[in-house]
């Protein structure tokens, strides 16, 4: 895999990781986190995701560019 490619699953890995616990701070009425601020944090983290999913479709699209222009 690519430095892009490690890149992108290290960030899609972090941002689901985001999500999770910000999820997981929502979802508990006993918590006395800011319920704003993890609403943010779970919208940011599937922003993270999307941009991560978006750089590793890049990726294969370049990847298979190259080799069609190889072969």
């Amino acid at each position: 895999m690519s430095s892009i490619g490690s890149i992108s699953l290290a960030g899609l890995q972090s941002a689901t990781a985001q999500f999770q616990n910000a999820a997981g701070r929502i979802a508990n009425p006993n918590s006395s986190s800011d319920i704003a601020g993890d609403i943010v944090d779970a919208v940011a983290a599937k922003a993270n995701v999307s941009i991560s999913l978006h750089m590793i479709r890049a990726e294969q699209e370049m990847t298979k560019a190259l080799v069609d222009i190889l072969v």
